[in-house]
């Protein structure tokens, strides 16, 4: 498996750092209503994303799926195992998530499945990011379900290939956890994306 490379200028993996294209991506204020965060809450998180660079930096090891995400308010680091269902402790209970990626024989698209209980009900999360534009830019697409409520939201965002830095890279070394003024519980694709 491939899991960093370049063919004839072309990028073969999602391995490498990322901003976010705000110009465009879907805003994600539909995204944190069905979450159900408060108005205040999605009103801060949205001036941030408009006002300052979203960053995630992503590493395809092996078997080892790792991706630091970054913005004005918020930054982690989550490790996965491909394939394997990791348990995380949240606030309302416990969030499960599993990362595949989409075809076993290469790294240039992975699927997130998170289920995730909140304070009203629990939530279900189909992410997916693949690599468009030969592979200098990344599409993901949020599939957010509320469970309880029954409310849906499609969101989709553009991510842009640039250069790794050195801080990058060492954010990708340990796992963090989120350092947030947001309340909630963080999944890959929620408030940070």
């Amino acid at each position: 498996m491939q899991s960093r490379g370049v063919l004839n200028g072309d990028y073969t993996s999602l391995t490498g750092s990322w901003v976010l294209d705000k110009s465009r991506s879907d805003s994600m204020e539909p995204y944190l209503l069905c979450l159900n965060v408060a108005e205040l809450a999605i009103e801060a998180q949205c001036k941030c994303e408009s006002d300052h660079e979203s960053r995630n930096v992503i590493s395809i090891n092996g078997s080892q799926f790792t991706i630091h995400k970054r913005t004005k308010i918020n930054a982690l680091t989550e490790m996965f195992e491909l394939g394997v269902e990791k348990s995380i402790p949240a606030r309302s209970g416990t969030r499960k998530t599993i990362v595949e990626l989409t075809n076993p024989q290469d790294c240039s698209s992975i699927e997130v499945k998170t289920t995730m209980p909140i304070a009203t009900g629990e939530l279900e999360l189909n992410e997916r990011r693949s690599l468009i534009e030969n592979g200098h830019a990344c599409l993901q697409e949020l599939d957010l379900t509320n469970i309880k409520t029954g409310q849906k939201c499609f969101t989709q965002r553009i991510w842009v290939r640039v250069p790794t830095t050195h801080e990058d890279r060492a954010n990708l070394e340990k796992e963090s956890l989120p350092q947030t003024c947001m309340p909630g519980p963080m999944t890959p694709g929620t408030v940070v994306t």
